[in-house]
């Protein structure tokens, strides 16, 4: 006959030692996340059929004995709380978290994620009724210094240092269209809308061998909202084995770009300066109007500044 339910409990003592060595040592951050656990098991008396062999085996068995031959000291475990998978802790936003959720939003994480990551620097607060009533007024829509998606930050800085290698042909004739430019994009793994891609104001007309690796600039609207300019180069190709141009290597990319339009030729090497290829993102990128007033950095800029140098973003679907 089995034996009721038994809960146990007990403190983890190397937690609590952890603790101490972590406030001896003065780390604040290791010392609040690594206090007392109280964990819960919940076992059962077990009756194995043999008790004492030659061999005895340390766990209890149904079919196999056991090395203990007092019954009252065998126990089975039913639960054991501290090797369960912990539930998702909810935490409401207080300011916009890149990869994680928009201030005002509700979200899910671990609860080591979540403490660490969001409620220690205090940029989100438990999800309780009464945290959500109080900053209500964080989930408004429009508002200017908010990012249109998590991602958004994330792709407008990738965009701002890709180079697309837009491949025309080099004995058709053609006008470059924004539907040229998606296609390049899409061999680069960039999936953007032809109608989100903004091409420059003059348009270009080949095959024109002049323009070979030559760069000029789109704009790409971000969820109708945040723009950035990519630079893009024309490359001619073919099918046909006679006209095909001799092989030449990416280095110009490494190089000073020279623009296909001279009125531009400031504009992109500033960019150049501003952020070399192959470089990590440092500063929000710049714009041909700060060009135009002799601006090389966007370091030293606010918010306030660099929305006044925005354009208005024309209509544009989520770029992916």
């Amino acid at each position: 006959m089995a034996h009721p339910l038994f809960r146990l409990a007990h403190l983890i003592g190397q937690a609590g030692n952890k603790q101490m060595k972590a406030a001896a040592s003065g780390s604040t951050i290791s010392s609040s996340l690594q206090l007392q656990i109280r964990h819960t098991h919940v076992v059962e008396h077990f009756t194995p059929k043999t008790y004492q062999t030659r061999f005895p085996e340390k766990m209890p068995d149904a079919t196999q004995s056991h090395k203990l031959s007092d019954p009252r000291y065998i126990y089975k475990t039913v639960r054991q709380e501290n090797k369960m998978k912990p539930e998702p802790l909810k935490v409401l936003l207080l300011q916009t978290v890149e990869g994680i959720g928009q201030a005002g939003d509700v979200v899910s994480l671990s609860p080591f994620k979540a403490r660490k990551n969001l409620l220690l620097p205090k940029l989100g607060v438990y999800a309780s009724p009464e945290n959500l009533e109080k900053y209500a007024h964080l989930k408004e829509t429009g508002r200017e210094d908010q990012p249109s998606s998590i991602y958004a930050k994330q792709t407008v800085e990738f965009l701002g240092g890709a180079y697309v290698t837009v491949v025309m042909s080099i004995h058709v004739p053609w006008v470059l269209t924004a539907e040229h430019v998606r296609i390049s994009m899409r061999r680069m793994g960039i999936i953007a809308p032809a109608h989100a891609i903004q091409l420059p104001p003059k348009p270009l007309e080949g095959p024109n061998l002049d323009y070979q690796q030559k760069f000029f600039y789109v704009t790409v609207t971000v969820n109708n909202k945040e723009r950035v300019n990519v630079r893009c180069s024309i490359h001619h190709v073919t099918a046909d084995y006679s006209r095909k141009l001799p092989f030449t290597s990416l280095n110009h990319i490494n190089e000073p770009p020279i623009a296909v339009f001279p009125e531009d030729q400031e504009y992109l090497t500033a960019l150049y300066n501003q952020r070399p290829p192959l470089t990590a993102y440092s500063e929000p990128q710049l714009t041909p109007e700060m060009v135009a007033q002799g601006l090389t950095s966007t370091s030293h800029l606010d918010k306030a500044e660099l929305l006044s140098f925005a354009t208005p973003s024309t209509a544009a679907m989520p770029v992916v």
